[in-house]
This record gives C-alpha cells, sequence and structure tokens, in this order.
C-alpha cells in the first residue's frame, strides 16, 4: 500500500480538520473514505486516530489529532515570524554594497566604486518556470512541484519531475536574444523530500569588462558584441521539523562573460508553514563566495544575495471555477525590494482534465526610474500525471507610448 507525502497528509489532514467526509485524493484527485477511531486502551499514547484511504490509487494515511497544546502552538508561530523579520532587516557584510554601486554599470560613476560589477549570473534572479513567469515571478507555494529547489527549497515535495524553456527578444528584432533553460526533479528520500535543478542562460554582452554582463531581464533582449552563458546546478533536501518545514540548497554556480569565466559554490537556506488558508515560506538565497572571473585583471563578480518571502494559497472553488494565487517580496543584497503577484483560475469541465488561466504583476527595481512595473500573463493544462503551462511577459518600462524593450515567452511540462 502506497503512502502519501509529507505536504500531502498536511492537505489531507486540512481538508479533514474543516469536516469533509470524502476529501479529494492530494495525489491523484480520487475521493478518500474517512475511518476516524477513539483512543485504544492497548495503546495509550494513541488519542483520536483518523485514516484516510483513496480508492482510486490506493494511498493512506494515519492522523493522530490528538494534538499539541496552544502555547506550544503559539510559540513556534512566533518564533517562525521573529526568524522571518531578522532575516528581512538584518544586514549581510558580506553583500557590502549599496544598490547605486551594485547595480549601475562601470564607468557611470567615479571614485572607488567606479569598477564594481554588478551582482551576477542573473540564472540567479530570474524566476524559474512557466507558473512563476506568469504570476509576476512569485511561486505557487501551495502544491508539489520540483522547481521549489531555484525558489523555495522547504518546499519541495512528492515525486514530479518538469523542464522550462523562456526565450526573450526585444519586439523591435528580427531574432531572439537570449534563452533560459532549467530542469528539476524531486523524490522521497530519507523522511523527506530530495531534489536536485540544473538551469541555463545564454544571452549576450557588451564585453568581458566589469559590469558588462546583463544585469536584469531587460538586458536579455538586445543580444550584445561577446557571447555569454551562465549555469546554476543544485542539490536540495526539505523535512518537517518543530512544525516547520526546512529546506536547503547546495549549488555550483558558473559565469562566461567573453574569455572570462569562474565558477563558486552558494547555498539558500529557509523554511516554510501553512498558516490558515496560506502557505508561507522564506528564503535566504545565494549566499557564498564571489565568482572569481579569472582573467589578467583578476576580477570578480558578487553573488547575487537575496532575502524572499512567499505566500500562496491553494485554488478554492468559487462558483464554477477554482480561484487561488501567490505573492512574493524580495530584498536584494544592496537593499532594494522587488514583489510581484499573480491570480490563477482553473476551469475543469471534466475529472482532471483542468484549464487554467493566470495574470501577474511585478514591481522591479530600476536605478533611472526608481522601479517599474511588468505585466505577464499565461495558461495551462493539467491532466491526471501532466500539466502544461505557457507564460508572456513584458520587461522593462514603458515610456512615451512605446513597447517594452524586452518581451519573453516561456513554455514549461511537468509531470508528477
Amino acid at each position: 500500500m502506497a503512502h502519501y507525502n509529507a505536504r500531502e497528509k498536511r492537505e489531507l489532514r486540512k481538508r479533514i480538520a474543516r469536516g469533509d467526509v470524502a476529501p479529494p485524493c492530494p495525489r491523484c484527485g480520487g475521493p478518500c473514505a474517512v475511518v476516524r477511531g477513539g483512543p485504544r486502551r492497548d495503546v495509550p499514547y494513541v488519542r483520536n486516530r483518523v485514516v484516510a484511504r483513496c480508492g482510486a490509487c490506493r494511498c493512506s494515511v494515519a492522523v493522530e489529532s490528538g494534538g499539541r497544546g496552544a502555547w506550544d502552538g503559539a510559540a513556534q508561530a512566533l518564533a517562525g515570524w521573529a526568524l522571518a523579520a531578522a532575516a528581512w532587516a538584518a544586514p549581510s557584510p558580506a553583500w557590502g554594497q549599496s544598490s547605486a554601486e551594485v547595480a549601475t554599470p562601470c564607468g557611470a560613476r567615479e571614485g572607488p566604486a567606479a569598477c564594481a560589477p554588478a551582482p551576477g549570473p542573473l540564472a540567479l534572479e530570474l524566476p524559474v518556470g512557466a507558473r512563476a513567469v506568469a504570476l509576476g515571478g512569485a511561486f505557487w507555494t501551495s502544491g508539489a512541484d520540483a522547481g521549489a529547489i531555484f525558489h523555495h527549497p522547504s518546499l519541495l515535495a512528492g515525486g514530479s519531475f518538469g523542464a522550462t524553456y523562456q526565450r526573450f527578444r526585444a519586439p523591435s528584432a528580427s531574432a531572439d536574444a537570449g534563452g533560459f533553460l532549467s530542469a528539476a526533479g524531486s523524490g522521497e528520500w530519507l523522511g523527506g523530500v530530495a531534489g536536485v535543478g540544473v538551469a541555463f542562460v545564454e544571452h549576450g554582452a557588451l564585453g568581458d569588462a566589469h559590469g558588462a554582463w546583463p544585469s536584469a531581464a531587460v538586458e536579455l533582449g538586445s543580444g550584445g558584441e561577446a557571447a555569454a552563458s551562465a549555469y546554476v546546478a543544485s542539490v536540495g533536501f526539505a523535512r518537517e521539523l518543530a512544525g516547520f518545514t526546512v529546506g536547503g540548497a547546495a549549488k555550483v554556480v558558473g559565469l562566461r562573460v567573453g574569455a572570462a569565466k569562474g565558477s563558486t559554490g552558494a547555498v539558500d537556506l529557509g523554511a516554510s508553514r501553512e498558516v490558515g488558508a496560506a502557505t508561507v515560506a522564506l528564503t535566504v538565497q545565494n549566499v557564498g563566495p564571489d565568482l572569481q572571473m579569472g582573467g589578467e585583471d583578476g576580477r570578480t563578480a558578487p553573488l547575487a544575495a537575496r532575502v524572499v518571502v512567499g505566500i500562496g494559497a491553494g485554488r478554492t472553488p468559487v462558483g464554477p471555477l477554482d480561484v487561488g494565487g501567490a505573492v512574493q517580496a524580495v530584498r536584494t543584497g544592496g537593499g532594494d525590494l522587488a514583489a510581484g503577484g499573480g491570480v490563477e483560475v482553473a476551469w475543469w469541465p471534466v475529472l482532471r482534465r483542468v484549464f487554467v488561466a493566470r495574470a501577474g504583476l511585478a514591481r522591479t527595481p530600476d536605478q533611472v526610474h526608481g522601479a517599474f512595473y511588468e505585466l505577464s500573463f499565461g495558461g495551462g493544462f493539467e491532466g491526471d500525471r501532466i500539466r502544461l503551462d505557457y507564460a508572456y511577459r513584458r520587461h522593462g518600462p514603458r515610456e512615451d507610448g512605446r513597447p517594452s524593450a524586452t518581451v519573453s515567452h516561456t513554455f514549461g511540462i511537468s509531470f508528477r
């Protein structure tokens, strides 16, 4: 008999607590039979046992509903929010530079910071997955998705595999300029969930000097004189601990710009927890030493360190539709604040044949404009074991009625 993973168990517990007599199976969508049992004299630690079993895929779970004390739950919740506040507000000496020093290209400043490079590579900052792109860059926190290893490793759940390809171009250009390919898989291991992921970006650059590589997605549509590429290879693990789900990922980061290249290691650390109908995730990303780019001048590239808070709610029935959404806020190493979010609407005329529409909005910090807003939208199809997704997003501000500098099209496929 098969068993549910940790996230699927939490989903069933939530539905059972709401009083659902035949909750849908979180793995296959079929109805689950719920059997309740009271305390037993021969097993004194069992208080109120609830067993849920799916008649279609034969998965089952036993839930002890004795619960923990109110003070214990409140203390853990307070500790979680204290951790979030501390990580968000605390400065990081390793990041070091102000936002102006980091984001302004070399040659546009004077003084000691004149040749300080932009953080990189951009593969560490681009949202991975067509679903996330369509939702304004916010990762869908409610549901199993191997792509979590790039966003919030604590959200790794279940057995799944997905791949995404995103293409960037300038509307006035005759050819595409940059591409972003990613793939990730996850599965249960040692009482938790392990995941692996690889992401690769190819694009142009103005040259191999300091800060010549793109520092924002809007720059990927214009190409450049020099060929450039970057990669990220990650291995992560997540499991439940003291009422939270904690996770981390170790990764190798590489960047090549013209004749210069370098690589380094980095880690992501985070935690997530269900708060009512929502799932909240906090992750510190890209903590590691600078990229040593080599070359005659021995230049370096600081990693794009970030703190990300994501909140999402799974789809809830609203008339004939199911509606959900996700939002996130990102504090960069330079102190800039980026944010994004979106709404997802699903319609299923036939059981386990779901058609999805998405729309989102992202706030992107910029040294010239302060910040600008980028629109995105997309859609998808969800079957028994497969999901197909598409997303469109414009990058950069609209000025004087002119179109954005860059647009992107993203295609994704995932299996579970």
